[in-house]
């Protein structure tokens, strides 16, 4: 329904109106004043002079494009989605897919046309079913239990996009309570304040003696040759002497697949005896790795010692497993730090390149650290921060020339104690410092030793400036500077971080200090978009620390060839998503060769295809995997040259949110209660049914809900205004009242005797 009123608009200044009604009068002054018909009344003179200034008058503010303004109340039925949970777990509460299916259409058809029935099914991602206003003809989706995940954000999601202005007047919610991920829907659907109906699927838990196993916790990356812990959660509720077995079973080096137990070899068990109370524990099981790659273990829980009661008691699991991977990386790379003293931007260094697992690092002070570290000549990399420092005095510093004569690569790292005599371009100012100064870093376009993409170039940007505390060399090699000097809005050619990776050894200087600057504002930008991911992007500082390392430990390859995937350990829930990057003869990067990438497993070939270009590389989204261990071979050719990259990757299994199959009806309870909706426990199919608790048949609850919902005075049709600008050209009846006029002026001048 559409209620409206119209408003007249003027976009013109208002003297443009007494300026078209002279126009017209003008006009109409030269057609009947200036020569008037001979010897007719004074009332046709008239009559005619009217309408050809009218005529013209119209005519004149056409031109200027007058506006009508329409503003329309819009009234639409009330929305009621019905959210159906299609995750595995649904599969353990008894229910048929098309049994859910079947109860949203039956709630449609039986609140009518009356009120608007959006069916959404809701796991790993939101799928829409047909509305009412769909036709036979349509194609619909198929409705299952194979979402790895109950996730309901997209539930908000979905609404906020597809329904716009439209709110939801009801939410009817048919899930069995156990969520794995994504917001609590207790406070997500909250902000509706609208009525929840609730249908929970599956036996109840409260008095059932069951038990399950959460998803097992175990770093990403473990060191290669070491040992590390595996935590697991167990819940439930036991009878007498009934306990549980954890077993950690190791797999070995990239298992073929989750089914795979051949070779298995006992890592570490451990028992949980809780008696007849309720329990909650979390087990730490000891693991090991050897030689780098992905190694696949399982957790395995056994229940033991129980014995089945009466017949009404259902019998729990008597095995859960969780498949875990674990990447071990190659031999930590060593990195000292030597320091004149203390400093903040020393603890962003330490945490970046420790948070990798590729670095261990060591920090030291003053010139203890400096001796130590000259003996030692243990570090595959040093950073040096305020040394050479001034206040070593004049002698020289026979530590320092030790470390130097080691050969490793060195970043220097400036500060107010800098003896930047020493330092690239100062070689002839003994005196080069100046008072502090700040400035922002500007990227050097020409930088190609590794790829700075526009989004990181943007980040750049909006970093707070560092303190420089000397001047430093007008001028320097420009394939050598990743960051020039930025005063205010002035660009300089003077460097601020800058990396000789071609010497020998490979030498990078930071002019400036305030790193826990750029940290702190990167935090900054990271909790006001609201990030919840359990993996953050690296921060720009971050990337730009590490990279430095790398190509200083490395060295610039001129032809160099990557391809691997973004992590070594996706989950079944995750897009595989491969990367790749290439260098030419001149160092330069493109991504013209062909590039071919093949996924395979068991000696099966699973995947075959390009690799397209993206960016400055290449990238490939290979969608969704089932669980288990994949290798690949990635082939890049180049006049007629092939150049092969392999490797395994891993994708892990989203474990169910509950492995007791029992339903969280507390939770679904308290969704209605707190909303004025009803909540229903569905009826157990008779196959897996377990005793008289109340219960409601599926038809049984469309018929409750739909009369609650039609009864209910909150749910109600909702309205917004809407508001629409319309030109007066585009209005068919003024065209014909003008016509009509033109016509009437015509053919009474002709009546009249005119020519």
């Amino acid at each position: 329904m559409i209620l409206g009123t119209l408003e007249f608009m003027w976009g013109s200044p208002w003297w443009v109106i007494p300026l078209a009604i002279l126009v017209g009068l003008g006009y109409a002054w030269t057609m009947h004043g200036k020569r008037p018909l001979p010897e007719i009344q004074r009332f046709w003179r008239v009559l005619l002079w009217t309408l050809r200034a009218l005529v013209v008058t119209m005519i004149v503010l056409l031109c200027f494009e007058p506006q009508w303004l329409s503003m329309e109340r819009q009234v639409d039925p009330p929305l009621v989605v019905v959210a159906l949970d299609q995750s595995r777990s649904m599969e353990r509460t008894g229910q048929r897919a098309e049994a859910m299916l079947s109860f949203g259409q039956d709630l449609r058809q039986k609140l009518g046309k009356e009120y608007r029935v959006e069916i959404l099914g809701f796991g790993d991602e939101v799928i829409p079913y047909p509305s009412i206003r769909s036709t036979s003809s349509d194609r619909q989706p198929a409705f299952n239990f194979r979402g790895a995940a109950t996730n309901p954000d997209g539930l908000r999601s979905w609404v906020d996009e597809q329904m716009g202005q439209n709110p939801v007047s009801a939410w009817v919610l048919v899930s069995d309570g156990q969520f794995n991920q994504g917001a609590d829907p207790l406070y997500l659907l909250d902000k509706d304040k609208t009525p929840i109906y609730t249908l929970t699927c599956g036996q109840p838990s409260a008095n059932q003696p069951y038990w399950s196993m959460g998803t097992p916790t175990a770093p990403i990356r473990v060191p290669a040759e070491s040992s590390f812990e595996i935590a697991t959660t167990v819940q439930g509720l036991l009878r007498g002497s009934a306990g549980l077995r954890l077993e950690l079973l190791s797999l070995g080096l990239a298992a073929a697949s989750v089914g795979n137990v051949q070779g298995t070899t006992l890592a570490d068990q451990a028992k949980v005896n809780q008696g007849s109370s309720p329990f909650s524990s979390t087990i730490q099981l000891k693991a090991s790795v050897g030689k780098p790659g992905i190694y696949a273990f399982k957790v395995r829980g056994v229940l033991e010692g129980f014995s089945k009661g009466s017949g009404a008691d259902p019998l729990p699991n008597q095995v859960e497993e969780r498949l875990i991977y674990v990447e071990a990386v190659e031999t930590l790379r060593r990195i000292q730090i030597l320091a004149l003293a203390p400093h903040p931007d020393l603890g962003v260094l330490r945490q970046t390149l420790e948070e990798t697992l590729n670095y261990r690092v060591e920090l030291s002070y003053g010139l203890q650290g400096l001796e130590q570290a000259a003996k030692d000549a243990l570090a595959d990399l040093y950073i040096l921060h305020q040394w050479p420092s001034v206040d070593a005095g004049s002698a020289r510093n026979p530590w320092l020339e030790q470390i130097y004569k080691q050969g490793k690569p060195l970043w220097f790292l400036g500060g107010p104690r800098s003896k930047w005599a020493s330092w690239p371009g100062n070689a002839q100012s003994q005196n080069a410092s100046i008072s502090s100064n700040s400035v922002s870093p500007a990227l050097n376009k020409s930088w190609n030793a590794f790829v700075i993409n526009a989004q990181d170039e943007q980040m750049l940007r909006r970093l707070p400036p560092l303190t420089v505390w000397v001047s430093g060399p007008s001028t320097f090699p420009q394939n050598q500077t990743l960051l020039y000097r930025q005063i205010g809005s002035v660009n300089s050619e003077r460097p601020l971080w800058t990396i000789d990776y071609q010497s020998n050894p490979a030498k990078a200087y930071l002019w400036g200090e305030g790193l826990w600057r750029w940290r702190l504002a990167s935090m900054n930008s990271v909790e006001s978009s609201k990030t919840s991911s359990d993996n953050l992007p690296l921060a720009i500082h971050q990337r730009l620390i590490l990279q430095t390392i790398s190509l200083l430990l490395s060295g610039r390859e001129s032809d160099r060839f990557e391809a691997k995937p973004v992590k070594a350990v996706f989950n079944e829930t995750e897009n595989v998503v491969f990367e790749a990057s290439s260098r030419n003869a001149s160092g330069e990067f493109e991504n013209s060769a062909p590039l071919v990438l093949q996924i395979s497993s068991e000696n099966k070939v699973l995947y075959e295809g390009a690799i397209t270009p993206s960016g400055m590389g290449y990238s490939l989204s290979a969608g969704r995997w089932v669980p288990g261990t994949y290798q690949y071979t990635a082939t890049l050719t180049r006049n007629g040259i092939a150049a092969v990259r392999k490797g395994t990757f891993a994708v892990s299994q989203y474990d169910l949110e509950s492995g007791s199959g029992l339903a969280n009806q507390a939770l679904m309870n308290q969704l209605s209660a707190l909303h004025g909706g009803l909540a229903r426990q569905a009826e157990i199919p008779k196959n897996s049914a377990n005793g008289s608790r109340p219960s409601t048949a599926l038809s049984d609850a469309v018929e409750d809900f739909a009369k609650h919902i039609l009864e209910n005075p909150v749910i109600k049709p909702s309205s917004y205004q809407v508001t629409q600008l319309t030109e007066w050209s585009s209005w068919p009846l003024l065209w014909i009242i003008l016509w009509s006029l033109m016509g009437l002026e015509w053919l009474l001048y002709r009546a009249l005797g005119g020519k």
